[in-house]
């Protein structure tokens, strides 16, 4: 793992409104895991207007590779709280994992997917039943995009048991479309953008298939953790939620951080599709991952979403 280099965004204008104006001296060191991710930012542009000062709180951040990794990180005491989408961390949960939601992170909201199911230009599949007997790429079994693929197709006159799906990384996914491994891959952003401009096409929205507002990624940590750390852990879920308002409507600005985090081209940044940041936080957000994952047979039961998250999490 290595540490995230501080970041700032030039012009960004000033914070203000949601915490005291004079920074209050840092009252708590928070090490955070993330991956490389447009959501992953959001602690990023918290830190670069000064909410997270003004809110007592440093974040030493890491880089972790996925999910099971910052699990594992975790719990082992080397990180405090992870970035995770929200049914790997349900599936944590129903394992018997003791992890709570410190913080939302990312939603899907409709007309704003940042994540699509992409075929090749070539391709002469039109509808979710021409998929039937063909491959579809995901990043993860029984992960959301596979989920999500799954129910779109059989709300859409497919059939999800009728469709071989493969594992594939979203950044591989663009190359294996256009040399017709796969017949689609359900693809995030910046691959998205790139499948694209290499003559791919949107087959589908299948995040959509869940609802028109759902949590896709939250931040977490152990109920112990949490606990101890209440006060902290409210106070970073605060300057995060005050970011998530102000980055929703300066896309603009964001993407210096998003660039240099992602290790893109600016131009890349400015003209994908962008993570949505929750602007109020409800356990009825989580219920829509809950339903599908019992659905599809990702989880083993169903969860009672407001058990999920900590005090902290909720703003209304």
């Amino acid at each position: 793992m290595k540490r995230a280099q501080a970041l700032a965004i030039a012009g960004a204008g000033a914070a203000g409104g949601f915490f005291p104006a004079r920074a209050r001296a840092a009252t708590a060191t928070i090490r955070m895991g993330t991956g490389l991710t447009d959501s992953g930012i959001l602690v990023l542009v918290a830190q670069s207007l000064g909410y997270l000062d003004r809110a007592g709180i440093a974040v030493d951040l890491q880089i972790i590779p996925n999910g099971a990794a910052t699990v594992a990180a975790m719990l082992g005491g080397s990180i405090d709280i992870g970035g995770s989408n929200s049914l790997s961390f349900l599936q944590a949960r129903d394992k018997g994992l003791p992890l709570k939601i410190v913080s939302a992170q990312a939603v899907y909201r409709a007309g704003a997917a940042s994540t699509a199911l992409v075929e090749s230009a070539a391709s002469t599949v039109r509808s979710a039943q021409d998929l039937n007997g063909k491959v579809v790429a995901v990043n993860a079994l029984g992960g959301s995009p596979h989920i999500a693929v799954e129910m779109w197709l059989d709300k859409n006159g497919g059939d999800s048991k009728a469709v071989r799906y493969t594992e594939v990384t979203f950044t591989e996914m663009p190359a294996a479309l256009a040399a017709n491994r796969v017949d689609a891959a359900m693809i995030a952003e910046p691959s998205l953008t790139a499948a694209l401009d290499q003559h791919g096409r949107i087959l589908g929205d299948a995040y959509g298939a869940l609802g028109r507002l759902w949590l896709s990624d939250a931040i977490v940590g152990t109920e112990s953790w949490i606990d101890i750390h209440a006060d902290e852990a409210k106070r970073f879920a605060q300057a995060l939620h005050a970011a998530a308002l102000w980055a929703n409507r300066n896309h603009d600005k964001t993407a210096p951080i998003s660039a240099k985090f992602l290790n893109i081209d600016p131009i890349v940044v400015r003209t994908m599709r962008r993570a949505v940041y929750p602007e109020q936080v409800t356990p009825a957000l989580l219920q829509p991952v809950i339903d599908a994952g019992v659905a599809y047979h990702a989880l083993s039961k169903p969860l009672v979403a407001a058990d999920a998250f900590s005090a902290g999490a909720i703003t209304s």
